[in-house]
């Protein structure tokens, strides 16, 4: 399939190392343990609250209003790698077997919709609602429900600041951090978020865009009726 760019996944790099062995010392003073402990949990504490206040902020770049329009190169999309979820609701979504990583082609659908989004995006927060909506009119029809499936790139974003977003809005579809804006390498136009990506599945190697949507969804029902290909006639 040629060369392939992976995104992170939501798990720390010390994580995927595996524990930390213990070391031998000597005797150690409880009080010293105490101390360190105290000063650990002062800078995690403001380390969550520095990115809940660039949150509130919406610092974030590249934040859009009004629609615009960009050219998409399938190859490239194509040859993405994400990292298989952890869990096994994540995997049953996307219907993967037992791989490290996989491409957006080998998502059991027919139609997937790729959110591109940022952390520190004002407009991305105050979608996440309606996107979660989105998802669940998918999952309540009969129709749309295996067929249509929903994944979130971080554009920029940490799997910290990915997991941030995902248990603050509650996202119920998986998410996948991006680091070194790999995604953005599918675009000669810089890609700003929030953007919607509608991707035909099953057609070749690589995913075939049919649609894209460029900052506020509005209202979940018309999205579903825009998108190509999809008919919610019964």
């Amino acid at each position: 399939m040629g060369n392939s760019w992976s995104l992170r996944p939501l798990w720390s790099r010390a994580a995927r190392k595996g524990p930390v062995p213990f070391r031998g010392v000597g005797p150690v003073d409880p009080t010293m343990v105490n101390d360190r402990c105290r000063k650990g949990n002062t800078m995690r504490k403001l380390l969550v609250l520095t990115v809940a206040l660039a949150m509130t902020a919406g610092v974030g770049a590249w934040c859009v209003e009004a629609q615009e329009t960009f050219r998409v190169n399938q190859e490239i999309l194509g040859r993405l790698e994400f990292p298989v979820p952890n869990d096994e609701a994540g995997k049953k979504y996307l219907g993967l077997s037992e791989v490290d990583k996989f491409t957006l082609s080998q998502i059991k659908a027919e139609t997937v919709i790729l959110e591109i989004f940022s952390m520190y995006c004002p407009i991305c927060q105050a979608e996440a609602p309606t996107v979660n909506e989105l998802h669940r009119m998918i999952e309540r029809d009969a129709r749309l429900k295996g067929k249509v499936k929903i994944v979130g790139v971080g554009t920029g974003n940490t799997p910290f600041e990915v997991d941030v977003f995902r248990k603050k809005y509650d996202v119920p579809f998986p998410l996948f951090a991006d680091e070194k804006f790999l995604i953005q390498k599918t675009s000669e136009d810089k890609i700003r978020t929030p953007t919607f990506l509608t991707l035909k599945i099953g057609l070749g190697t690589e995913p075939v865009v049919q649609g894209v949507h460029i900052g506020r969804l509005e209202s979940p029902q018309k999205f579903l009726e825009t998108l190509p290909g999809v008919s919610r006639r019964k």
